[in-house]
């Protein structure tokens, strides 16, 4: 991402490209507002993969909650050179300092494009107890954080609306909020994306994950 990111931002000057989305006439009646954020965040290098605060480059798009608000920012600030229905390549109007070439992902370009631009993001692990695909949420906090089990359970309290956090365990009791497999503790998300492709099978079919 942060490669994409450093080869798609074109210029350090991006006043005009921000005037030119507050400019445009649109068929829809919507305020786009820039904010100063993330307007500097387009001069500035990609956000750092690691652990900062609990954050981490998050947003495969298997199973997502988008706003759609960044969602256009995204695309005005930084357009596919193809599917944006922006025509970057001969429009002297479009001077934008970003654009999009690669041949990616909607969820891959999303990713990329409102972390560059300072959009509001989720923290690595509360991603995870959204929605898996690849790792499950304890090998997420394990890079990223929250450190205790305590800490994990004030979030997925906070994030799945548990009212009694007494009433939600981090075990693999029935009312608990974990089930084993191989003699490790694995959380089980709201959702799962295509996990046949990355989890064993007899993980995918045993016991605990189906009470879960």
């Amino acid at each position: 991402m942060e490669k994409w990111w450093n080869d798609w931002v074109m210029s350090e000057n991006h006043e005009d490209s921000i005037q030119h989305v507050r400019g445009q006439g649109r068929k829809r009646q919507m305020d786009i507002q820039i904010d100063s954020s993330a307007k500097q965040r387009l001069s500035k290098q990609f956000p750092p993969a690691c652990n900062v605060g609990g954050y981490g480059v998050v947003g495969n798009g298997g199973l997502t909650l988008r706003s759609q608000k960044w969602l256009i920012k995204a695309i005005e600030l930084c357009p596919h050179a193809k599917w944006s229905g922006m025509d970057t390549a001969t429009n002297t109007n479009m001077s934008m300092s970003c654009h999009a070439t690669n041949d990616i992902n909607e969820d891959a370009y999303f990713a990329t494009v409102l972390n560059g631009i300072g959009a509001t993001m989720p923290k690595a692990y509360d991603a995870s107890l959204f929605s898996v695909e690849m790792i499950w949420p304890e090998e997420v906090a394990s890079i990223y954080g929250p450190w205790t089990k305590n800490e994990r359970m004030d979030r997925i309290q906070q994030r799945w609306s548990f009212k009694n956090k007494q009433s939600l365990k981090y075990d693999d009791s029935d009312s608990g909020s974990t089930f084993k497999f191989g003699g490790s503790d694995y959380t089980v998300p709201i959702a799962m994306h295509k996990p046949w492709w990355y989890q064993p099978t007899e993980m995918l079919q045993s016991e605990g994950i189906a009470k879960k």
